[in-house]
């Protein structure tokens, strides 16, 4: 098992009802797992903010691990310790 930080931002904190989550992935896992097992964990608001109505990250969701923006469809690996930051899509003028 590995524990990866993971901060939320703007709308998503607020569906998740917390700042910040420790998760726990079996291995090291994508970025596309972490956002599943965050919305397992933090329930359906969370999931209407991040996954698409087929359970794919939304597409203009943002994710940076320790300060790097990484794509959603990436194979790379989140290793133990990595500080992830969820931004989702944030709209106003």
């Amino acid at each position: 098992m590995i524990r990866i930080r993971v901060s939320y931002c703007a709308q998503a904190r607020a569906a998740a009802g917390v700042a910040s989550d420790d998760i726990e992935l079996d291995g090291a896992r994508t970025p596309a797992d972490l956002l599943a097992k965050a919305v397992y964990a933090r329930g359906e608001k969370l999931r209407r903010i991040l996954l698409d109505d087929n359970a794919r990250p939304h597409p203009s969701v943002l994710v940076f691990a320790n300060g790097k923006q990484l794509s959603l469809t990436s194979t790379q690996p989140l290793l133990e310790g990595d500080e992830v930051e969820i931004v989702p899509p944030i709209s106003g003028g």
